[in-house]
Order: structure tokens, then sequence, then C-alpha cells
């Protein structure tokens, strides 16, 4: 054998043990998040969120330290056999811009005044510099190194559900699990209904994508998808969050958009529908027969469990789907049909939004000038405004208003939104004070003002582009297998979610893993 040839062979073995090493330890790291990370606690929910963003950062920190020099010698032994135009090709242009905010949220942290909390993040939060690389690393390491995937999503499922599973018991006062510190506020291991709710913004669109994907895959596989969506729905639709409504919206919207080709589709869709209302109609029987049972109310609840909404909801999804099986079986042609409807309906949403904004604006400046309405709390934006979202997002606004050019480019640093509300010479320090009293704000309560804040407006474009990229991307490609759709819907209603909230620890890594999982089941399928 040539000396060439003994050298090719000696290249390709130590990049495949490289590839090897790397894919075991992303395993590993996707494996215990999956199974042990929601139900890690250590005294009871008092410390819950510090509990769940120490364990994050030993086994972040654990999958930087393994896979990178491994990662790294790969990556070089690819470039090698590629050329460097060649490795640069297999790149996504959104993986550049995954890459352009972690070089930005870098420039940040370095040029911050607020370093030392900025490092780790906020008590608290801990959504700081490190914790960010190691989001953006898992993202890279997961897309490039992913195997297994047909184990992790069943484990990924089944941590979830089982954790949805004892929320739901606790909204009945049933409690499997005796905690210290329980309250109807603290939710399942999850924490308080926030956290639980950013947890669950993820894992039910999640479900929800895997279960309109499945069909035709094997009724065993769609039965269980069916399971754990109508867990996860009834988790969402009795834990208290007004932000969870936006999620159900925002799948929902989403997949009958792109069931408007084919009738296949289209009746996928109508039987995602009729197993996201069916729980919600289960617990209305449930609410009906033990009437005092549930620990806490709150509008969407009410909305979803207690009226007639969901359940004219299953009732138009059933004979939809009936009308649709006869339009397939009589081989009927109405695909244009389909295609004004997804017209109708995206232009009717933007219409409504249109005419709600021009209604908060005129109640705004004018009250009392839109008659019946001007009373309704949603109409006026002050203070109270979204349970209180108006002093948060204003507060956030004034805080970037507040800074330099330079500062308004690149922000205040990872996780320092705290520090620029409450600095001397803040003027959102008075209003905040007012509205919390000694409360710390450590957020806007919508994840992109906090991003602008935080890393500037370099940071909020190319943190917006990434996401908003995956999703149209994920999405785009559907075909190519349930999970991608299932991912692409899982970083869609976090983002709708956090509209309203925040980024934390129970929902920032996993979106980051299941951003991963759709680029590498992509990848590989492509």
């Amino acid at each position: 054998m040539r000396t060439t040839e003994k050298k090719t062979i000696v290249k390709r073995t130590f990049s495949q043990v490289m590839y090897n090493v790397s894919s075991f330890y992303v395993f590993l790291y996707l494996l215990l998040m999956a199974v042990f990370f929601p139900f890690f606690l250590t005294w009871g929910y008092r410390n819950a969120g510090t509990d769940k963003a120490m364990l994050f950062r030993f086994l972040g920190l654990g999958l930087l330290i393994s896979v990178l020099p491994c990662a790294c010698a790969w990556w070089i032994c690819q470039m090698k056999k590629l050329g460097w135009e060649g490795f640069f090709r297999e790149v996504p242009d959104s993986d550049w811009l995954v890459a352009a905010y972690l070089i930005i949220t870098t420039v940040s942290y370095f040029c911050s005044q607020n370093q030392e909390e900025a490092f780790w993040g906020a008590k608290g939060w801990y959504i700081g510099f490190m914790t960010q690389i190691i989001y953006v690393a898992s993202y890279f390491f997961i897309s490039r190194f992913l195997r297994g995937e047909k184990l992790l999503i069943p484990l990924f499922a089944a941590g979830s559900g089982v954790s949805f599973l004892l929320g739901l018991l606790n909204r009945f006062s049933i409690y499997p699990l005796t905690l210290e510190g329980a309250t109807p506020s603290f939710i399942a291991t999850l924490g308080n209904i926030n956290w639980y709710c950013g947890y669950w913004s993820v894992f039910f669109p999640l479900a929800a994508g895997l279960f309109y994907g499945l069909r035709g895959k094997g009724r065993l596989l769609r039965l269980c998808g069916g399971a754990f969506l109508s867990v996860c729905t009834a988790a969402g639709a009795v834990q208290g969050s007004d932000s969870a409504m936006l999620v159900f919206a925002t799948v929902v919207i989403v997949l009958f958009c792109i069931s408007c080709k084919d009738y296949n589709a289209r009746k996928s869709f109508y039987e995602t529908l009729i197993v996201i209302a069916g729980p919600c109609q289960v617990l209305r029987v449930i609410r009906i027969l033990f009437p005092y049972a549930m620990n806490y109310d709150s509008a969407p609840a009410e909305l979803l469990t207690k009226g007639n909404a969901t359940l004219y909801v299953l009732i138009a999804a059933l004979l939809l789907w009936g009308v649709f099986y006869q339009i397939e079986k009589k081989n009927i042609k109405i695909q244009k049909f389909m295609e004004m409807e997804r017209v109708t309906v995206l232009v009717s949403l933007c219409l409504v939004f249109a005419v709600f904004l021009i209604l908060l604006v005129q109640n705004t400046t004018k009250p009392g000038s839109i008659g019946p309405l001007s009373d309704k709390g949603i109409f006026t934006f002050n203070e109270r405004w979204g349970s209180s979202r108006g002093v948060t997002w204003t507060a956030g606004l004034r805080v970037f208003e507040d800074q330099t050019f330079w500062k308004k480019l690149i922000g205040l640093g990872p996780d320092s939104f705290a520090y620029g509300v409450y600095k001397e010479g803040s003027t959102a320090v008075q209003m905040v004070t007012d509205a919390f009293g000694g409360s710390r704000l450590t957020n806007a309560h919508n994840e992109w003002i906090t991003v602008l804040v935080n890393t500037g407006i370099l940071g909020l474009l190319s943190c917006m582009g990434f996401f908003f990229a995956k999703t149209v991307r994920f999405i785009k490609d559907r075909q190519v297998s349930p999970l991608v759709l299932a991912c692409g819907l899982a970083l869609a209603g976090y983002m709708s979610h956090n509209l309203f909230s925040f980024q934390q620890v129970l929902n920032g890594p996993f979106v980051f893993i299941m951003m991963g999982i759709g680029e590498a089941v992509l990848r590989r399928e492509k």
C-alpha cells in the first residue's frame, strides 16, 4: 500500500473518530436534558430557577469542554477534504446569522460596564454571556453531530409529557410529588406559571407538528403522537398564562396556511384541531362534574375549558374533515378555493390587527373616543396594559433611548437589562419602582425589547434574523421529515410566547436544541 493511501486512511479514521466522540457527547447531553433536567430540584420550589440554571450550566459546560476540541479537529479535516469553498458552501445562510449573533454578543460583553454580572447573568435568571455561548455551541454541535433522534424524540416527549401530566394533576389539587413551597402558582417540577409556560411553548408546538406530520407514517406512531399532543393541550389549557393563547393561535394559523395545497394535508389539519379541541371539552366535563376541583383559574382557562369556543372548533373540525373526505373520494378539484381561503384568512388577520392598533392608539391618545370599547383595558396603553406590560415595555425602550449611539448598536451586555434600569441617570427607574416596589425588573417581558437593550440593534437584527430564517427554512422543507416541521413550529411557538414573556433556562436551551435537531435532520436528508 502506498504511503499516500495510508495517510488518507489515517485521516479518514481520525476524522471518523472525532465525529463519533462528538456524537456521543451530544447524545448524552440531549438525553440528560430530555429526561433528567425537567425533574431536577434540590429544595422544592424555593430555588427551582437557580437549581435548573446550575444544572444547565454544568451540562452545558460539559458539552462545550467535551465536544469543542473534537469538533474543531473534525471541522479541520472537513476543510482539508472539501477545501474552503466546498466547506463553506455547505453552510446554510441562516447559520451565518447564528454566528453573527455570537460575535455581537461577545463584543457586547467585552464592551460592557457590567461584566461581572453579565458573565453568567442576573441572579435568578442567569441568561448571560456564557449561557448564550452554550446555546449557540449546542446548536452547532447538535446540527452537525446528532445521531439517534428516533430514540431521543420519544424521550423528549416522555420527559415533557410527564411534566405536563404532573402540572395537569396539580391544577386539580392532586400532588403525586410533595415539594417544599408548593402553591397553585407553582406547577409540576418546573417552577412558577411563567416558567412552566415557557417550557410548554416549545413542546406543545413540537407535539402538534409531529402529530400533523405523522399522518400516513403508521397508526401506532400517530396514536402516540395524538396522546402526546392531548396531554400538551390539556396542560396548556389549565396552566393559567395569557401568553399560551398566542402559542395556540400561532400553531393553528401556521398549520392552516401550510394545508391549503392538498386534501391529505387539510384532513391532517382538521385531525390536529380535533385532538387540540377534544381534551379541552373533556376538561369542561370534569369541571362540570367537579366545579371546585381546579385550584387556579384565569381568563384563558375559562375560555378553553368552560365555554363553548372549543366545542364549536371541535364540531367544525369534525364536519369539515368529513367534507374533505368526500371531496377527495369524489375527486372534486377545489385547490384554487383552498388557496383563496389562505389568502382570505391572512388578509383578515392583518386587518383585525390593524384595526386593533388604530383603536388602541385612538383610545390612548383620546380616552373615551371609541364608544363602549373605551372602558376595555386592552384598548388603553398605560402602565396596567397587558398585566403591566405597559410598564415593562416602556421601561425597556426608555433604557435603550438613554444609551449612546455605540451602546444602541451593541447593547449594555448580555442579561444587563436590570443594570440599565437601575443604574444612575436611568429615566426608567422611577416608573419601575412605582409599579413594582422593591422587586427587581430583569427583563421587559418581551424578548425582542430585552435583546435590544442587552445586545443592541445589531444583536436584535441577528437574533430575529436566525429565528425567523430557521422557522421559514424548516416549515418550507417540511416534506423532508415530520420532525423538521415540528422543530419549525417549536421555534414559532417560542417566538410568539415571548412577545409577552422572556427567555429563561426552561425554554432557552430547548429552543436551541430543537433548532439544532431540525437542522441536523434537514442536512442529513438533503
